[in-house]
């Protein structure tokens, strides 16, 4: 599946959203007539399996989610930072597409702390040693959802954790 706003993927109408991205995968879910489904969801995939977990848990069963954010706040400063000015150097420079993936990471997604309290998938957040998301954040989800697992990734960071042997183990290990 070739999420909104990403790869060959167009954002019609100009406005992208994790919900909206999470929309477009339960479409994908039933078009293809997936009834079950266990997620791995990495950054932006993470929240959008947030909302997979909130919206249909019936359907999603297990969720493996790496390094999500549902606010802003949850990011650590100097990356979003970053974030900013890349958002800023896309829109000078017309890469709207481009702007809109960077606007996600500039938004609240939606959820709040009572929509976690709310999750029943089983649900497992996993995260870097040296994430952009804080620590606190990513504690404060897993605090949030009722039976949901933690597992902190060391040594690796945000963009290094998918190729950890540590990292694949313990998703192998909780989506069985």
């Amino acid at each position: 599946m070739d999420s909104r706003g990403h790869g060959k993927s167009g954002s019609e109408g100009g406005v992208l959203s994790i919900e909206r991205i999470s929309d477009d995968v339960i479409a994908f879910c039933e078009a293809k007539n997936i009834e079950k489904a266990r997620v791995i969801g990495y950054s932006d995939g993470g929240n959008v399996s947030l909302f997979l977990a909130k919206k249909e848990p019936d359907r999603f069963v297990k969720i493996a989610a790496i390094s999500p954010n549902y606010l802003v706040s949850g990011i650590v400063d100097s990356w979003l930072g970053v974030f900013k000015c890349a958002y800023a150097l896309f829109g000078l420079f017309g890469l709207r597409k481009q702007r809109l993936r960077f606007g996600l990471m500039l938004s609240d997604i939606g959820l709040t702390r009572q929509d976690l309290n709310s999750i029943r998938t089983s649900v497992e957040i996993l995260y870097a040693s040296r994430d952009m998301i804080k620590e606190a954040h990513l504690i404060d989800i897993a605090e949030s959802i009722p039976g949901a697992r933690i597992a902190k990734i060391s040594p690796t960071s945000h963009l290094s954790i998918l190729k950890s042997e540590k990292a694949i183990e313990e998703m192998a290990s909780f989506l069985k």
